[in-house]
């Protein structure tokens, strides 16, 4: 296959891999789509490989980019591959759906670095046939994570102007369906993306994060999704589940996915939730009977609890001070089946039953026997050991360790909770879990440290007040003694104890010569 130069090609440039949308959940949209599909902007063509799409055409700015696509489909007969600006493509209405899963932002070149984000939107809709579809990715520039990652030297990718000084780049979901609506284009899907516009492992619908059934569900999966994995200036997992309680998940989640349609088209139905595991992709759906229910990649579908997520209804007790609650909470949990998962993937029903999160379908399997072993592998993963060391940490990463005031670290922490759960055979790993790179808590554990020595010094110097004070109280004293025995009643009084010693010391004499046996 060769690639067809369309006008604004870049010859030495290739897209970074992180900029290139993948991942299993952007691979699971439901988008296939008869006739011929064109895919704009760096994609992983593993992800195009999962869509399962007919007839094919490729636009990428980069020609390297441009030559490794064309050897990777070199076998497609239904598959082109153009190099350059999008903006140098024919205006014909020629394609019967359009993905542009990593946004607009990449699909200009040099020539045109300045051109508005409305335009680019124009060309797209002129290449669309009428009923067609479109799926557009929209990374949100005040997303949460771009809140929480410390400021970076401007990349090689961005010559030309700022995003955020484009006015037509919509600034939030609403405005994207709206403008979307402006151009004839009806949306019929949209996502919140996390933890990453361009490779999500969740997209969440505006119902599944508005209903207060899910909330449990949406906080433990988003949690599991922001785990740090650079430094960052917070721990963004207590933030977003305060986000979900708050109903602000999407307004600041890292970016949007919109499924839309240009003019009329049959009415298909899109999950409400897709959720990645490893390769595995689960979508969540509203069942008129059963209500929220997760489908499995072998077509299972299981229910979704009504519950809330067990790492929070721990915290949430523990910031009350309602230690007969916590210490229910942690006995069912460190007693129970599911004492080797996390907090954070455990499901708690108003009840008190506690579920396996449904965002953890590929973990290891759970013993079938509630009964706790006696001697537990070390080397197992996970553990007890670990998922309490873990929830200790999390006590310090999120403020809370000064609920505890007497432990020091996590790990006289994780001895104490295991005390407290009646656990006598977990034991603290013997290599610490890393902390978390978050400016915030490094700041913090600076300040508690700082208050810590500064307590230190106060206490050395009352110390050392307190022996001055000793030694001259000593002096004293013996100052006393010696002008004592300078007076005649004190040589009298040395005399007669002198005497007494004296005698003490014959008498005892006496007493051994009368019994020579001892």
């Amino acid at each position: 296959m060769n690639t067809r130069l369309i006008g604004g090609e870049m010859p030495h440039w290739s897209e970074p891999v992180e900029s290139r949308a993948r991942g299993p959940v952007l691979g699971a949209l439901p988008a296939a789509a008869p006739g011929r599909t064109l895919i704009a902007g760096p994609h992983d063509p593993g992800l195009v490989d999962r869509l399962a799409l007919g007839a094919l055409t490729f636009v990428v700015r980069g020609l390297p980019d441009a030559e490794a696509l064309a050897r990777h489909y070199e076998h497609r007969i239904d598959a082109e591959v153009l190099c350059g600006d999008l903006q140098k493509l024919a205006g014909d209405p020629s394609y019967d759906q359009i993905l542009v899963l990593n946004g607009l932002d990449r699909t200009g070149s040099t020539e045109t670095a300045d051109q508005a984000w409305s335009a680019s939107l124009a060309r797209l809709l002129s290449l669309l046939r009428p009923g067609g579809r479109l799926v557009l990715g929209l990374p949100n520039l005040v997303g949460l994570p771009a809140l929480l990652t410390p400021p970076a030297p401007p990349s090689d990718a961005e010559w030309g102007t700022l995003p955020e000084d484009d006015p037509t780049r919509p600034a939030s979901l609403e405005r994207l369906v709206a403008t979307l609506r402006d151009s004839g284009v009806e949306t019929t899907a949209t996502y919140a993306a996390y933890p990453s516009p361009t490779a999500p492992t969740v997209l969440l619908s505006e119902r599944i994060l508005g209903d207060p059934e899910l909330r449990g569900f949406t906080q433990s999966v988003l949690r599991r999704a922001l785990v740090p994995e650079s430094p960052m200036l917070a721990d963004p997992r207590p933030i977003v589940a305060r986000l979900v309680r708050q109903e602000r998940a999407s307004s600041l989640a890292p970016g949007w996915l919109v499924v839309a349609t240009l003019g009329w088209s049959p009415a298909e139905r899109y999950p409400d939730a897709l959720v990645a595991t490893g390769d595995e992709v689960h979508r969540v759906d509203r069942d008129g009977t059963l209500g929220w229910v997760r489908t499995t990649p072998s077509g299972g579908v299981k229910p979704i609890p009504s519950a809330a997520c067990l790492h929070d209804a721990l915290l949430s007790a523990s910031r009350r001070h309602d230690v007969p609650e916590f210490r229910t909470l942690l006995t069912a949990w460190q007693t129970g089946r599911l004492s080797t998962l996390p907090a954070d993937a455990v499901l708690l029903t108003p009840d008190g039953t506690l579920h396996p999160s449904p965002a953890l379908p590929s973990s290891p399997a759970l013993p079938s026997s509630p009964a706790l072993p006696s001697s537990p592998d070390p080397s197992a993963t996970p553990s007890s050991s670990e998922a309490l060391h873990r929830f200790a940490a999390a006590l310090f990463d999120e403020g809370a360790a000064h609920l505890w005031p007497s432990p020091a670290d996590p790990a006289e922490v994780t001895a104490l909770l295991a005390e407290m759960a009646g656990r006598t055979d977990v034991t603290p790993p013997a290599t610490p879990l890393e902390p978390l790179p978050t400016a915030r808590e490094t700041a913090a554990a600076r300040d508690r440290l700082t208050i810590e020595l500064s307590e230190a010094r106060a206490q050395i110097a009352w110390y050392e007040r307190r022996l001055v004070q000793r030694d001259a109280e000593l002096v004293r004293a013996n100052r006393v003694i010696g002008a004592l025995k300078a007076t005649t009643t004190g040589r009298a009084a040395t005399v007669v104890f002198g005497s007494l010693r004296t005698g003490k010391r014959v008498a005892r004499a006496a007493l051994r010569r009368l019994r020579p046996d001892e």
